[in-house]
This record gives C-alpha cells, sequence and structure tokens, in this order.
C-alpha cells in the first residue's frame, strides 16, 4: 500500500518543480503511441510560457492527472496539444495547467523513446492529421496481437 495518495503524489511532484527541480516519472497511458509507451520513466522539467516551442511534449492536468501531449501552437495564455496516438487535437489548455516539459527519457523498453524529442516533434504537429489515427490504429492493432499471443501462450504452456 502507499504511504500517499496519488494526488498527494502529484502535489509533491509539482512542488519540486516549483523550485526548478526536473522529476521522473512513469508513462501510464498510449496516447504518445508510438514514441512513448507504458511503464516508460520520463524527465519532466519545468517551463516558462515564453520558453514554448512546437513540438515539445508538454505534462499538464486535466481532471487531477498528468498527460503529457505534444504542443501544436500557444498563443494567448493556452496551450494546444494533441497526443501522437490520438486521432484529435485536444481542447486548449490554460498555461496555469502546463507542469512541465519532456527534457529526458529515465528508462525505456523502446528505441523510439529517444525520437520523441525535436525534429521529429515538429515534423509530427504538421503532419499529425495521418499520423495521429494512424499511431492510434496501429496502437490498437498491436494490443491485439500483443493479447492473442499472451492467450495462446496460456492455452499451449
Amino acid at each position: 500500500m502507499s504511504p500517499f495518495t496519488e494526488i498527494e503524489y502529484l502535489s509533491w511532484l509539482e512542488e519540486l518543480l516549483k523550485h526548478g527541480k526536473t522529476v521522473q516519472v512513469p508513462v501510464i497511458g498510449m496516447s504518445m503511441f508510438p514514441f512513448l509507451m507504458k511503464d516508460d520513466v520520463i524527465q519532466v522539467s519545468p517551463i516558462g510560457y515564453d520558453d514554448l516551442k512546437p513540438g515539445q511534449i508538454l505534462i499538464f492536468t486535466r481532471e487531477n492527472r498528468w498527460i503529457a501531449h505534444r504542443l501544436i501552437k500557444s498563443e494567448n495564455g493556452f496551450c494546444y496539444t494533441r497526443g501522437d496516438g490520438n486521432a484529435k487535437e485536444d481542447e486548449p489548455i490554460p498555461f496555469k495547467d502546463v507542469k512541465g516539459v519532456l527534457s529526458g527519457i529515465g528508462s525505456s523498453r523502446w528505441i523510439l523513446a529517444k525520437y520523441s524529442f525535436g525534429r521529429i516533434g515538429k515534423v509530427l504537429i504538421k503532419t499529425g492529421v495521418v499520423t495521429g489515427p494512424t499511431f492510434w490504429f496501429l496502437g490498437i492493432l498491436s494490443y491485439k496481437i500483443l493479447c492473442l499471443y499472451r492467450r495462446v501462450l496460456k492455452v499451449g504452456g
């Protein structure tokens, strides 16, 4: 049993970020497939609004959860984002909800994680209309194949 709740844990991480520290957090979803996968560990650093650049992966809160999605653009105090593996753009996020920016990969079993930075991010914001649904479909397909593979192993083993 954890000594504190998820909300307490996230509050603690936010406090560290407010003091200029970099924190490491696990990835739990698949919205950034194929670049970030469940169980990857990412490094999150604080960022100011004026330092935002399209293509970066922002970490923000929505409904008391931390989400990592790619920044498409920022204007008038809002950030426009989309998960690489999502078919559509998120609702605009007020900058006050941004906790930080992906600044490194702590650990990953997936070679593509190292490409989630830099030039590829700029390409993905331009091609997201096509790549988002494609990555989403490939993620679902990969998951179904993995489930089938596990089922076959159970039956055969």
